[in-house]
């Protein structure tokens, strides 16, 4: 008469059967397991880069090739910028080193342009100022820095503003605000 084998239920799992599997089997079927599992969630392999932990500092704005040669003087449009400013700024200043950060402030046009004065997240102040005589100021602890914009990009549609500009001698200020 042939042997027959029954699954036996285990303990506590009513109607659940159990087979035994050799130890070096389980382990091979534990790795792939854990090896498909990292796949699945996007882990990397021993011996390749995972991508940087993200930090809670801003990314760094893309550095376009300043293309434009609108004069900051002859920008339209500036009395439409006007109340809370709220976006992204990097100021780069020769011998003293960059500022990247998000910002908020006020956008407040008057007679002869425009004045953005907005605060980065580490408190540096930063005033840009459109029309007229186009400048720049940064305080930030000691440094206390100012310059005349030059021709760059000025963008206003209402009620955003973007500037890519030079100043000075290797200076740049690339702003990108939300006024009202």
């Amino acid at each position: 008469m042939p042997t027959v084998q029954k699954k036996l239920p285990a303990p506590g799992l009513s109607g659940v059967g159990t087979t035994r599997v050799a130890p070096v089997i389980r382990l091979t079927l534990a790795a792939a397991l854990l090896l498909a599992a990292g796949c699945a969630a996007g882990a990397e392999l021993p011996g390749t880069t995972a991508d940087p932990a993200p930090t809670d500092a801003p990314p760094a704005p893309v550095r376009t090739p300043i293309a434009g040669t609108v004069l900051p003087g002859s920008v339209t449009d500036l009395d439409r910028l006007d109340g809370a400013a709220v976006g992204t700024l990097a100021v780069r200043v020769p011998g003293e080193g960059e500022l990247t950060s998000d910002v908020r402030g006020r956008c407040s046009p008057d007679a002869t342009g425009t004045e953005v004065a907005v605060t980065s997240t580490g408190g540096a102040a930063v005033l840009v100022r459109l029309g007229g005589r186009s400048s720049l100021a940064v305080k930030d602890g000691e440094l206390d820095f100012g310059a005349d914009l030059r021709p760059g990009d000025y963008t206003v549609a209402a009620p955003r503003l973007r500037v890519t500009t030079g100043f000075g001698a290797a200076g740049r200020l690339d702003l990108d605000v939300v006024c009202g």
